[in-house]
């Protein structure tokens, strides 16, 4: 992500963290709030001006989808924010507009969800459905339509993988976000590679711990990382499923 994917409004700043991947060509303007390893995909404008914009852990918006809110007013007070939960996966070109996602739920491509609109949590959306202003959709059920409408309940493999559609998410997000780092990280004798795996302890890179680097970037032994350009002095993390690698560059 760049300075220019993520923009102000006013005195509100984008809050994300080093878990999110975000697309170079995707904008995120004003008060938007991004949990543990949310994905941001090409080209989606999330808009957090005249009212906030919130997303849950492992949720991913696809490309192309546009997210924004409705402004506070005197017969609304509190305006309608937007607000996804947990582990949900909103297809491409999708529009969701101050309304409310719970957990686990799978929006279709080309969904629209507009305004007050309440969607509870195992709810699997069918592509190019319309949500209509203050609807609630229900727990447990599909729904298909342009008005939506309740067409049954899931099936047990269909509740499952509203979960892992997220999971596939993440694994992707992290995948994408090694190879960035590659084409970053200085690959030069004054560098070091911290390595942790699934415990707390760190450890400098030596000889006993290349197998490890050997998986976690998938290079043959004895390989060495290829990098186009310098990190500088700050330090990169890269989450991948089994390990954290830090890059570090010193002295230059």
């Amino acid at each position: 992500m760049s300075n220019n994917n993520l923009r102000p409004y006013k005195k509100f700043h984008p809050k994300v963290n080093s878990s999110n991947y975000i697309d170079s060509s995707a904008v995120i303007v004003g008060d938007v709030t991004l949990a543990e390893d949310v994905s941001i995909w090409p080209l989606v404008a999330a808009r957090g001006d005249v009212n906030s914009i919130t997303i849950g852990a492992r949720t991913n918006i696809q490309d192309g989808t546009v997210l924004h809110v409705t402004h506070k007013n005197k017969a609304n007070p509190k305006g309608y924010p937007l607000i996804i939960g947990d582990d949900v996966t909103v297809g491409h070109k999708c529009m969701l507009h101050g309304c409310t996602l719970g957990d686990r739920i799978l929006v279709g491509m080309g969904t629209i969800i507009l305004d007050n609109s309440i969607i509870e949590d195992d709810v699997f959306i069918g592509a190019g459905s319309l949500v209509p202003p203050n609807k609630t959709l229900v727990s447990g059920y599909l729904y298909v339509g342009n008005p939506v409408k309740q067409i049954r309940l899931l099936k047990d493999s269909e509740a499952a993988f509203l979960k892992k559609s997220a999971s596939n998410y993440v694994a992707l997000k992290n995948d994408i976000s090694i190879e960035h780092a590659c084409e970053k990280v200085c690959a030069c004798t004054t560098c070091h590679v911290i390595i942790r795996e699934g415990f707390d302890s760190i450890e400098e890179s030596d000889e006993l711990e290349d197998d490890m680097l050997d998986k976690a970037w998938g290079l043959e032994p004895d390989s060495r990382l290829s990098c186009q350009s310098i990190v500088g002095d700050e330090d990169l993390v890269v989450d991948i499923p089994k390990y954290t690698v830090n890059m570090v560059s010193e002295n230059h």
